[in-house]
């Protein structure tokens, strides 16, 4: 990723070559409008995502929905827009999002919390009518994020009623990305 340079002082009346200009600031622009961006979607169009009901917080598909992403010290969106339904009974899921340190332990936290024990309700809460699909969107700006690689989950958990959690084929997407990035 590129690194911010102080522009250099020109002095007055200073004849200025195209490359020098371009040399001076071509890196600080690319600092600027380059995004740190990592993000999945999935359309499978065959068969949806099925997990089993979980009576405790656990990661949802975290083959697929685990992004990874190096921080400079700026803040994080974390977003995620899926398309839920439930196979069988009426029921309520939780969602959050998990992070830790990669290559550490899963010795992380919830940011609906910021601890290891999420909030009551995690970030959102969905309920489900039998066999309907709900799409559910989740933004959550992580504010002043360690410069680290980090590992970011999608997790659920299943309420009374939930038997197991479908992602429809239609799209699903999780995404990061950086802004106000430190110096």
């Amino acid at each position: 990723m590129p690194e911010w340079n102080e522009p250099k002082d020109w002095l007055d009346g200073e004849e200025i070559q195209a490359s020098e200009l371009v040399d001076n600031l071509q890196i600080d622009l690319l600092y600027l409008y380059q995004k740190n961006l990592s993000m999945v979607e999935i359309r499978n169009g065959v068969s949806d995502f099925t997990e089993p009901l979980v009576a405790t917080w656990k990661a949802l598909f975290p083959s697929v929905f685990t992004l990874d992403i190096t921080t400079t010290g700026g803040n994080v969106l974390v977003q995620t827009d899926l398309d839920i339904r439930t196979a069988g009974a009426a029921g309520s899921y939780l969602l959050d999002f998990f992070v830790f340190r990669k290559g550490g332990s899963l010795d992380g936290y919830y940011l609906s919390s910021n601890t290891a024990t999420p909030a009551t309700n995690g970030l959102a809460r969905v309920q489900l009518g039998s066999g309907y699909a709900r799409p559910q969107s989740i933004r959550w700006m992580w504010e002043n994020v360690p410069i680290d690689t980090w590992k970011v989950q999608v997790w659920w958990h299943g309420l009374v009623g939930a038997n197991t959690i479908n992602l429809t084929n239609h799209v699903n997407q999780f995404r990061l990305e950086e802004y106000g990035r430190g110096a």
